[in-house]
Formats: structure tokens, C-alpha cells, sequence
């Protein structure tokens, strides 16, 4: 938070006066959480969203699934103040065997370490 010091002192009958603002941030590892539901709808596309809060600001996220196939999957990773990066995963014609076990995991660093941080879930077929 931002903090204000001011300080006074009378010397001599004269009041001499100085104040100053310290802007105080305070190192804390990620917090990796999904937005949205967890299910698709078979053949429809179904998007999830993934978060990463942190100070300093993560500065990856990523799924923990192959994502070259192009024409199958999409992603969208986009940072934001406050922190937080945002990371969406577009599976188009969701199918049967994408109905699964899904995780992601966000990095940032403190001092020299890297510290991370996942979310696992289930995305279930309707």
C-alpha cells in the first residue's frame, strides 16, 4: 500500500515541516485458479480461462497439454495490472476424449527464485 510520513519540528520559534510518500509492495508466490465452467459441449467449442496473481507479476503461464495442433487447440495469453496474467484455452469441436484431466501452471520470481504454482481440474463432456 502507499504510506505517508510527515514530520514537524519547531526550532527557534520557526516550524519546520517535511513529509514523504514510500509506496510499500510486498512479495507473495502465485495463486493459479480457473475461470468459468468446466465442461464442453460435444462438437461446440469450449473456452477456459486460467489465472496467475503474484507479485511480482507472473510472468508465464501455460498449459500442461501439447497445444501445436493449431487446428484443435488456441491460446491466448494476455497480461493485465494488478498482478495477473490470464491464459485461454479454445478447444474447437470439443470431442468425447477432451473430456479430461486439464492443469496450469504460473511462474514468477522472487529475489533469484522461481516459484510456481498449478490449478488442476476435470473438463467434462455435456
Amino acid at each position: 500500500g502507499t504510506y505517508t510520513c510527515h514530520c514537524e519540528n519547531t526550532y527557534l520559534n520557526k516550524t519546520y515541516s517535511a513529509k514523504t510518500t514510500v509506496d510499500l509492495k510486498v512479495e507473495y508466490p502465485l495463486n493459479v485458479t480457473i475461470i468459468g465452467a468446466q465442461n464442453g459441449t460435444l462438437g461446440q467449442t469450449a473456452t477456459i480461462t486460467c489465472t496467475a496473481v503474484g507479485y511480482p507479476t507472473p510472468y508465464k503461464l501455460e498449459w500442461g497439454l501439447d497445444v501445436s495442433n493449431t487446428t484443435k487447440y488456441q491460446t491466448d495469453v494476455q497480461k493485465f495490472e494488478n498482478y495477473t496474467l490470464f491464459n485461454t484455452l479454445t478447444i474447437k469441436q470439443f470431442s468425447a476424449t477432451d473430456g479430461r484431466t486439464y492443469n496450469c501452471t504460473g511462474y514468477n520470481r522472487i529475489d533469484d527464485q522461481t516459484f510456481s504454482n498449478y490449478h488442476e481440474f476435470k473438463l467434462s463432456a455435456l
